[in-house]
């Protein structure tokens, strides 16, 4: 919740939230974990759907933040953008702490 919060209060300052580059990092960390495992298991063709979801989805959202004016965009552009930051991180957050 707190996340959440703090990624739309830094998005209407028209800053790109801190929160996204965390998301990239956990993402990063996810892709050398779930794709050394899927090539010791020889499933390299699950590296597509790894680097995909776990460093595609971040550094493109990333990129968009930057080139996107923050500040200007509607309330509900902002809220969608900093429920697209924070909801991956559960399932991330998950993955590396408890896995």
């Amino acid at each position: 919740v707190a996340f959440g919060a703090l990624t739309l209060a830094m998005m209407q300052t028209g800053i790109v939230p801190a929160t996204v580059w965390l998301l990239v990092g956990m993402g990063v960390l996810a892709a050398v974990l779930d794709g050394g495992a899927a090539l010791k298991s020889g499933q390299t063709r699950k590296l597509v759907g790894v680097a995909g979801w776990n460093l595609a989805y971040p550094l493109g959202l990333a990129a968009l933040l930057m080139l996107l004016p923050l500040k200007e965009l509607p309330m509900l552009a902002q809220v969608l953008f900093a429920l697209a930051i924070v909801v991956p991180m559960g399932p991330l957050m998950y993955r590396l702490v408890y896995q």
